[in-house]
């Protein structure tokens, strides 16, 4: 069937070539936004055990988005506790589950041509419904104000320990920031009730062909996940 727009997934060792590619397609991204190379992604992730990505293209094979989900191992330190190394808050959220497969999802870019679109939530819902295919047992995020209703839909908990009531700003004093926490990634009990349908039906049958809605456009999306 032709499609709009394809998501695969993949454990970073083993595709070298498209981290690349995903690193390329969210410096571009972070430069149109004024952000200048110090903040933005390296390549530490492209050969590290535990990662796994999302990229998405379009109908021309063009990289237009992505995601991803680092596991914490005992030396590795998550993205979010690199970015809040001031918040002692953090160091013993992270510390809490040291017992459990922890995981943080990040790294959420979209390309400018499809902006307009509004397709990030396919990344969030689907890296959501493969967490727990990939062995992870809990889940952090690090989001920005905008994307708190993203985080939200598919069952995040802001984490109220950090910043006041959960609420602090990042980078600068302009910008709004809190952590995110999916404590049972088994059950997804705090979705929304159309998130949460869709969860199941992309975990159980993580590569499918599918139509999907965004208000009254309609888009031919592939999910194809490799592990």
């Amino acid at each position: 069937m032709g499609y709009d727009y394809k998501i695969l997934g993949f454990w970073a060792s083993n595709r070298p070539d498209l981290c690349l590619e995903f690193s390329k397609g969210r410096d571009k991204v972070l430069t149109d936004h004024g952000i200048n190379k110090v903040a933005q992604n390296d390549d530490y992730w492209h050969t590290q055990d535990g990662v796994y990505v999302l990229l998405l293209t379009d109908k021309s094979s063009q990289y237009v988005g992505g995601i991803r989900l680092e596991r914490k191992h005992t030396y590795t330190t998550l993205n979010l506790q690199k970015d809040l190394a001031g918040h002692e808050e953090v160091t013993e959220l992270v510390g809490m589950y040291d017992d459990y497969v922890l995981g943080e999802v990040c790294g959420l870019w979209n390309a400018k041509a499809i902006l307009d679109k509004r397709l990030s939530i396919f990344l969030v819902r689907y890296i959501t419904a493969l967490t727990r295919n990939l062995g992870f047992e809990k889940i952090l995020t690090f989001n920005a104000s905008y994307t708190f209703p993203l985080a939200r839909k598919v069952g995040g908990q802001m984490v109220k320990s950090i910043g006041r009531d959960g609420i602090f700003f990042y980078p600068t004093g302009a910008y709004k920031a809190g952590v995110f926490l999916f404590d049972d990634i088994e059950n997804h009990p705090h979705a929304s009730k159309f998130d949460h349908a869709q969860i199941f039906i992309l975990r159980e049958n993580p590569n499918q062909n599918r139509e999907e809605n965004v208000g009254e456009k309609k888009f031919k999306i592939v999910y194809e996940a490799n592990y």
